[in-house]
């Protein structure tokens, strides 16, 4: 799930050395019993439209 908040949350670190601040995108993963798994910040999501 891609949460946008709206304030700044972080920094991306790209593979070729780059860096993108101040993103106010999250990638939030849960488990199956609704804890959190994983969440880091993200550039912007990814929308695949059909």
């Amino acid at each position: 799930m891609v949460i946008k908040f709206n304030c700044l949350i972080g920094r991306v670190y790209h593979g070729d050395g780059r860096i993108t601040e101040n993103v106010v995108y999250a990638e939030i993963g849960r488990n199956s019993d609704g804890t959190i798994k994983y969440a880091y910040p993200i550039v912007e999501p990814k929308i695949n439209y059909k």
